[in-house]
């Protein structure tokens, strides 16, 4: 086990070859949910926070901003995603000064399972006073029982695995859910939650 999250964290600190194996074991399932969840994004300012490589810029049409901590990624992202529409910042999102109802639309993808639940109060509550209309959340099915998928767990990074009853506690004090469902990516090695929301202020 060891050795295998030795080798995962040494390919997660290559954005290309992290993306490329990414790419190949979730397809563009993730794009597609976003999309199914926002629909047309022309003339709207999307938010992603943890946006990681940067990818999801491409199936916006509006104005895309990314916001990770992770400079390497945001490097990457920046030359490989760079167009006019299109802006990636580095920096811990909570010190970045975002002025209040900014974006029509936020994202947080496949990121909070990463924060603690008193830094992921204050991460939801930063994306709700900065977002108009609605945000979309996916993270990993931290109740599963299915033993693939609970070993895939065991090795990702983020420590803060959680099931649906969990993710809806944490967020119901920031938003009012409109849906909730669950889908799984080709690979079929993990399944994730997805919901949609609006901000409650």
């Amino acid at each position: 086990m060891r050795i295998l999250k030795s080798l995962i964290s040494i390919i997660s600190s290559q954005p290309g070859l992290y993306g490329g194996i990414r790419a190949t074991l979730n397809g563009k399932v993730f794009d597609r949910i976003i999309l199914q969840c926002l629909g047309d994004t022309t003339n709207k300012r999307v938010l992603d926070v943890c946006c990681g490589l940067g990818s999801h810029s491409l199936i916006i049409t509006g104005e895309y901003t990314g916001i990770d901590f992770n400079d390497k990624e945001i490097k990457y992202a920046q030359k490989k995603y760079s167009a006019p529409q299109h802006k990636f910042v580095h920096g811990n999102f909570l010190d970045i000064n975002l002025e209040p109802k900014r974006f029509d639309y936020s994202l947080l993808i496949n990121a909070l399972h990463h924060f603690s639940d008193e830094e992921a109060q204050l991460v939801l509550k930063k994306i709700s006073n900065s977002t108009r209309e609605n945000i979309v959340i996916v993270d990993p099915n931290g109740g599963t029982t299915n033993p693939v998928h609970r070993f895939m767990l065991s090795l990702d990074n983020g420590n803060f695995m959680r099931s649906t009853s969990q993710h809806k506690k944490l967020l119901e004090s920031f938003f009012v859910i409109s849906n909730i469902f669950e889908f799984g990516v080709p690979s079929r090695l993990s399944t994730y939650f997805c919901y949609l929301c609006t901000p409650r202020n």
